[in-house]
C-alpha cells in the first residue's frame, strides 16, 4: 500500500530536462532534493509513512479503493479524449478553408474593380 521507496526509486530514474537545470544531468529526485535542503525528500517520505501507519486501516482502504477507481477511470480512452474535439477541429478547419476562399474572392473582385476603375478613368480623361 505504501510504496514510498518504490516511488523514490522512480524519481531517481527520471531525468530532468537539461534546459531546466542548465545542462546538468540530474534526476527528478536530485532536483527536488536540491530545491528543498531543509527537509530531504527521503525523510519526508518516512514521516508520511509513519503518519499514515497511525491512521485507521478502514479509512486507508477506502482511500486506496477511491484512488484506484479514479486511476482506472483515467485510463479509459473515453476519459483521455475530449469528447467532440475532433469534430470541432474539423469544423474549424472547414470554416478556415471557407474564409480563405472568401478572402480570395474579395481580392479577385478588388482587382477587377481596380481594372474597371482604371479603364473608366482612362476613357473619361482621354480627349
Amino acid at each position: 500500500m505504501f510504496r514510498f521507496e518504490e516511488d523514490l526509486k522512480v524519481l531517481e530514474g527520471v531525468e530532468v530536462v537539461p534546459s531546466l537545470v542548465e545542462g546538468e544531468k540530474l534526476s527528478l529526485f536530485g532536483w527536488i532534493e536540491s530545491k528543498n535542503t531543509a527537509n530531504p525528500l527521503r525523510q519526508f517520505a518516512i514521516s508520511c509513512r509513519k503518519a499514515l501507519e497511525g491512521l485507521d486501516p478502514k479509512v486507508i482502504e477506502n482511500l486506496d479503493r477511491e484512488a484506484n477507481a479514479v486511476v482506472e477511470k483515467g485510463c479509459q480512452s473515453a476519459m483521455k479524449e475530449i469528447k467532440g474535439l475532433e469534430e470541432r477541429l474539423f469544423g474549424l478547419d472547414q470554416l478556415l478553408i471557407e474564409a480563405r476562399k472568401l478572402v480570395q474572392e474579395q481580392f479577385d473582385l478588388l482587382q477587377a474593380f481596380i481594372q474597371v476603375s482604371f479603364l473608366y478613368s482612362v476613357q473619361v480623361c482621354s480627349p
